[in-house]
């Protein structure tokens, strides 16, 4: 039984099997994977009848044909598919896009930052504090992915970016991001053996490859009087996404972004002229599990409604 309180391996064609079978009219799948083999049972759960909240990234931003065919299932079957958490933790960004649009508005543009661990390494590194060393504090609070490489590379900003564009109608995959990574190829590409926190420590170590280039950045920008930040940029009418290292004035409103924050500015032709801003803390596990309960609660309401 999958359900008894003894470890075992988690067998996906079991639990689906037990899902699909069971009378209970609301059934959840909490998705907490980041997983592509989970993914490929998205479909299969919705057309059963079982509701999915994935937080991870893997299924909202995985393959063009992958996603369409389960936002097909949800309408089909009646079903949802909550996945708010994914971009912003607890922040309602995707909430906000859906609202926007259902009530008439137009997105021109959504533009931000939307990786918590860039977000307080750019905020915490300075002439005293070494790069690689706020990287490192980012790590100790739980800011970071798994592999650190995944937010130095641009890849989990990419991955949240078309997300956000496919809620604005763009069909694009994470190929179609163009993206700065920080990160040289050969640190990118190389294998760190041991556990979490060996690899940790050795990739760490070779990061401090990166302080002085990004000291001599940070000069630069402070120079100007600019802040550095990783910054995204939607623009709905070319089509184009991009994620990038960029210099904000203080007349921007990441030039005031603090160290475990998101940002999201949403340019429409209803807020064109002073744009609507969603910001604040979005790193860290307790805002992460805050998103999965509330997308668990707006499923569960509605699913109570509906029976």
């Amino acid at each position: 039984d999958f359900r008894s309180e003894e470890e075992q391996n988690v067998d996906l064609d079991v639990i689906t099997r037990e899902m699909a079978s069971d009378v209970n009219p609301i059934r959840v799948v909490i998705d907490c994977t980041n997983s592509e083999e989970v993914t490929e049972y998205y479909e299969q759960w919705l057309s059963a009848g079982i509701n999915i909240i994935s937080p991870g990234r893997k299924g909202a931003s995985g393959p063009l044909a992958l996603y369409k065919r389960c936002t097909e299932l949800q309408k089909e079957n009646s079903v949802y598919w909550q996945y708010e958490s994914s971009v912003a933790s607890a922040l309602p960004v995707i909430t906000t896009i859906r609202d926007l649009i259902d009530t008439g508005d137009e997105i021109i543009e959504l533009n931000g930052a939307v990786s918590g661990a860039l977000a307080y390494a750019f905020s915490t590194f300075s002439d005293e504090v070494p790069f690689s060393e706020a990287l490192g504090k980012a790590v100790a609070k739980g800011y970071t992915e798994n592999d650190i490489r995944e937010d130095l590379s641009g890849l989990d900003t990419a991955r949240k970016v078309v997300v956000l564009a496919r809620q604005v109608g763009l069909d694009v995959d994470v190929k179609d991001v163009e993206v700065e990574s920080l990160i040289p190829e050969e640190i990118a590409k190389k294998q760190y053996e041991g556990g979490k926190e060996q690899m940790d420590a050795a990739l760490l170590e070779d990061l401090k490859c990166l302080d002085e280039p990004m000291l001599q950045r940070y000069q630069d920008a402070k120079a100007d009087g600019l802040s550095l930040r990783y910054k995204f940029t939607i623009d709905r009418e070319s089509g184009k996404c991009s994620a990038s290292l960029a210099k904000v004035s203080n007349k921007e409103p990441l030039f005031r972004l603090k160290k475990n924050e998101n940002l999201v500015e949403f340019v429409t032709r209803r807020y064109e002229e002073s744009p609507m801003i969603i910001k604040g803390a979005a790193a860290g596990p307790e805002l992460a599990a805050t998103g999965i309960f509330a997308d668990l609660l707006r499923v569960t309401r509605a699913l109570s409604a509906q029976n």
